[in-house]
């Protein structure tokens, strides 16, 4: 899965913060998240849903039964890699 730095950076924190590993949430977004093409897609359809949702002060809820506690971040300047 190729991601820019900022979404690795969110994911690390939405983990940190919903005491998840990467596969755990990777698995839930897969399986709930359709029609975005692929998997980096969806990723980032998540991030950007959990962290926009939290500025508006609602908990999110994708993916489901989850806990959402979690701080907006970014920070780091844009370019991909892979993990």
């Amino acid at each position: 899965m190729r991601l820019e730095v900022p979404f690795w950076d969110a994911l690390e924190e939405i983990l940190e913060k919903e005491s998840l590993t990467m596969s755990e949430l990777v698995t839930r977004i897969d399986k709930k998240i359709t029609g975005f093409g692929n998997l980096s897609s969806a990723v980032r359809v998540f991030v950007y849903s959990y962290f926009y949702t939290l500025a508006k002060r609602k908990g999110p809820n994708l993916p489901p039964d989850l806990g959402w506690k979690s701080e907006v971040l970014w920070g780091r300047t844009s370019r991909t890699r892979s993990r």
